[in-house]
């Protein structure tokens, strides 16, 4: 009927693409709109099986305390998943692992919010989803083509090699991501202040000046909200010094196609 679901069950790693089944129902019945933001919520506790989340439709909310396995996320269509580490979990999340590799694989729409690592391959062929991770293995956003990406922590070798489209943030304190990001078909800029962003670029593009940073930080801003992370709210809490240390990764074709959009507008008028 519509009405808002919560349900809390325990989950095992022998669970597997759980939600997947629950996204191809609702997609029957209500297509690809799904249902309304947060219209079943499932608090999951445990160690969650390979392609936790798959095609996850719009509407449904995967709430995990625990980890999980490869794939996570795989097509993500819309909905939104949560993960974070038991409150009995006495590590830094910054420094294990909370979900395996190739997470968010051929994602379309949707958010999803890891408190913690996560292994290779994060984000691969993404093409429309936001995501907040707090360090990534080798090979992130690999062939990613659309959608948002935010590292709050260290990533692996050969990062965005094959990125066309999209953007990625990566917070480097420490000024060592350059060795890591493969950058044949991207650039890599500072995170500006909106006022200068809107500087350097054509008015009909200012609203990618305006993502630099607002939509960055409401990225961090939900992650925080849905994870609890102690390293989001840091940098929120020192932002106008943490800004500073973010590292933009803008695919070259992407820009090249936004110009030509945008000054194909300008033509028209």
């Amino acid at each position: 009927r519509g009405d808002k679901v919560k349900i809390d069950m325990p989950i095992r790693n022998i669970h597997r693409t759980v939600g997947t089944i629950l996204s191809g129902t609702i997609a029957k019945k209500y297509g690809q709109d799904g249902l309304p933001d947060d219209t079943i919520h499932v608090r999951f506790a445990g160690s969650a099986g390979q392609s936790f989340g798959a095609f996850l439709a719009r509407g449904i909310t995967l709430d995990l305390i625990g980890e999980t396995n490869d794939y996570c996320g795989k097509g993500l269509s819309g909905g939104r998943i949560c993960v974070q580490p038991s409150q009995k979990f006495r590590g830094e999340p910054t420094e294990n692992i909370i979900t395996g590799n190739v997470a968010l694989y051929g994602a379309t729409s949707g958010e999803a919010y890891f408190r913690g690592v996560a292994g290779e391959r994060f984000a691969v062929r993404n093409s429309g989803a936001l995501a907040v991770v707090e360090g990534v293995g080798d090979h992130g956003c690999e062939y990613m083509t659309g959608g948002t990406v935010a590292v709050l922590g260290e990533t692996g070798r050969n990062f965005a090699a094959g990125m066309s489209g999209g953007i990625a943030y990566v917070y480097d304190p420490e000024h060592s991501f350059t060795r890591y990001c493969n950058a044949s078909m991207v650039d890599m800029e500072p995170l500006l202040p909106e006022s200068e962003q809107q500087g350097k670029l054509p008015k009909d593009l200012w609203h990618l000046g305006q993502a630099d940073e607002s939509i960055l930080r409401r990225l961090i801003e939900s992650h925080v909200r849905h994870t609890g992370s102690k390293r989001a709210q840091q940098i929120l809490d020192d932002w106008t010094h943490c800004r500073s240390s973010f590292v933009k990764v803008f695919p070259k074709e992407y820009r090249r196609a936004l110009t030509e959009i945008a000054a194909g507008k300008k033509a028209a008028a």
